[in-house]
């Protein structure tokens, strides 16, 4: 597992800081997941409440997708995160910057006590795509047999 990890200070702002993890979990699909295949996993991101809509958590997740698409990073296929399914205005920001609902996580946090569903969120980058379906086994057998030369 490789550490990846980003500090940002400021002096007017608190301390920001976001955790990379680079990991594959599964996110990717088989065709493009070979060993050197990787996901980058955002572990925290927040901003204190009285430096909100400030464009912080912007810049950092945009500095973060910049980094992970240049050419050291072409094998980083998609990075992920959880969020609480009650954090409305965290699954805004996400959805606005084109990360997808991947799945629902029942009881995935244990909060003061009590269980709190999650939701997997990930956004594909550097040609990065879901895992395949039937369907899309389907499709591209088809194409290829369409493409390809009958036998002579």
């Amino acid at each position: 597992m490789k550490f990846l990890f980003f500090f940002l200070y400021k002096n007017s702002w608190d301390k920001i800081i976001i955790i990379i993890i680079i990991v594959d979990r599964g996110i990717l699909s088989v065709p493009l997941n070979p060993k050197n295949t990787e996901a980058g996993y955002i572990l925290s991101l927040g901003v204190s409440a009285p430096h909100r809509r400030n464009g912080i958590a912007s810049l950092l997740l945009d500095n973060l997708i910049a980094h992970l698409t240049t050419v050291e990073h072409k094998f980083c296929r998609a990075i992920f995160l959880h969020v609480l399914t009650t954090n409305t205005p965290a699954i805004r920001f996400y959805e606005s910057r084109n990360f997808k609902l991947q799945s629902f996580l029942p009881y995935y946090y244990l909060i003061k006590g009590r269980c709190k569903d999650g939701f997997t969120y990930v956004l594909y980058i550097n040609g990065g795509h879901p895992p395949w379906g039937p369907c899309e086994y389907l499709v591209h057998y088809c194409k290829a047999l369409c493409n390809s030369q009958p036998f002579s």
